[in-house]
């Protein structure tokens, strides 16, 4: 069902827009227009802020040097645990587990980052071994 607005009426039929508008001498104008098309028409017009491929380019930099931060500080986490934790008065398997499972997780969202990395960063392969706590 259309609404109008102003000598034009519109209707959205999932990802399409319908238009309508009287044309004179009893003719209607119809155009459809998915919402790719609009969205895009959009951003030409300035009603809706596209971001430009130098501010992509700078918003993943700083998410792929976050993510890369972040991974190292899990593996040095997860190294203290497995190499200099007092494993002979406590029980750390559930942290060393914990910690290793982080340690996978961090590097399987850094893999996909590796053709971005930037020079001073580490590419992300690195996997420590699972490893079984004794007491």
């Amino acid at each position: 069902m259309y609404t109008k607005i102003y000598d034009i009426a519109y209707e959205i039929d999932g990802d399409q827009l319908n238009l309508e508008q009287e044309s004179g001498c009893g003719e209607t104008s119809m155009l459809t227009l998915h919402r790719l098309h609009l969205s895009h028409l959009a951003g030409l017009m300035g009603i809706v802020k596209a971001p430009t491929d130098g501010e992509s380019q700078k918003t993943i930099a700083t998410l792929t040097r976050r993510l890369h931060l972040l991974r190292d500080r899990i593996d040095r986490l997860h190294d203290y645990l497995l190499n200099h934790s007092d494993h002979k008065h406590a029980d750390l398997s559930y942290e060393l587990t914990y910690a290793t499972a982080c340690i996978d997780l961090a590097n399987e969202f850094c893999a996909e980052l590796e053709d971005a990395v930037t020079p001073g960063n580490a590419a992300c392969n690195v996997t420590p071994d699972p490893v079984a706590v004794t007491q």
